[in-house]
Formats: C-alpha cells, structure tokens, sequence
C-alpha cells in the first residue's frame, strides 16, 4: 500500500499500473495481484488507510476536559502543521478520492471515509467537554470541523502555499465564536 501511495502521488491514478507498483515496492508483479484482486482492491485500502495518520495525530491534540473551544482550535491547529507537513500525501487523498467518486464500484469509499472523520472530529469534541458546559450537536461540530479542515488543505493545495497561514487562526476564531455563541449547543 506504501508503494501504491507514493506511485499515485509521483505519477497519478491513471497512471499507477500494476506493474509500476510491484516494481515500487520491490516485488514480483504476480505477488500484487495475489495479495489483490486487482488495482481498484489496491485503491481503496490506500484510500481507507490514508487518513489513519491523521485521525491519530488529531487525538493526541486533545485532552479530556480541555472544553470544546479549545479542542476545536487544537483540532484545526494539528490539521494545518499535518496537512502541510504531508502535502502531497493530501494531494494524494482527494485524487483517490475523486477517482473513487467517478466510479460506481467505489463510489462508496468517500462517503465512508468522510462518515469516519466526522463521527471522530465529533468523538474529540465530546471527549473535550468540560462537566460546565452544554451538550453538544457534536455531529454537527464534526462536520463544520471537516469544512473547515478541507477547506484549509484544498485552499494550500490549488495556492500551492506551503507554510502555515493566518487563514487558519481565522478559522478557529470563527468556530470558536460558533461553539461560544451557542450554534452548536443542543438546548
């Protein structure tokens, strides 16, 4: 799968052949299409894989108790030293992504992965909530959460900005505006 992610990010779906691939990773070309069926199997591990890193090193940024502001913020502070730190792996993800939409045997993928980060930014969230504050539409929360974070990589990837901006703390400040303000409360 490591080799099948750094062919797709080098060369591209359409271009990511079978036997590119085996040759990436050092093995035989018969040894790919025994451990899968074929490159689509392939696509989609790498595509269900891929946020895996993330999700974990969004986890570590928050705390049990934190509340859910400051959660918000660590969420959305994690997610741009990690997408820039990883900016061609998260070139990588959308062109799966879009790939997998364009199909109909895979289309499924996609919603999967984006009904995961949003169940997980949502779970961070309610793990952070301080015993004084309100319950929270915390589904709700993790898709605005997910708004927010693939507006800011796809913002970096069509600018081709590779640092951190200030288009990042502004969207902390309004999230944390919204969770302050009530938006997201369940009263």
């Amino acid at each position: 799968m490591a080799a099948a992610t750094r062919v797709i990010r080098e060369h591209g779906v359409s271009k990511a052949t079978t036997r590119r691939i085996a040759d990436e990773a050092g093995a035989p070309l018969a040894s790919l299409h025994y451990c899968f069926r074929g490159k689509d199997e392939l696509y989609e591990m790498v595509m269900e894989t891929l946020g895996v890193e993330g999700r974990s090193r969004l986890a570590e940024s928050v705390t049990a108790g934190m509340g859910v502001s400051a959660a918000a913020g660590a969420i959305l502070r994690e997610t741009a030293a990690w997408a820039l730190q990883t900016f061609e792996d998260r070139l990588t993800d959308y062109e799966v992504a879009i790939w997998a939409i364009r199909s109909t045997e895979f289309a499924q993928i996609p919603k999967k992965t984006y009904r995961t980060w949003i169940k997980h930014l949502g779970g961070l969230c309610r793990d952070a909530r301080r015993d004084d504050e309100p319950e929270y539409d915390y589904d709700a929360l993790g898709r605005m959460l997910l708004v927010l974070i693939d507006g800011f990589i796809i913002q970096h990837q069509m600018l081709q900005t590779r640092h951190t901006s200030k288009q990042a703390e502004v969207s902390i400040a309004t999230i944390q505006a919204a969770i302050t303000s009530g938006v997201f409360s369940r009263s």
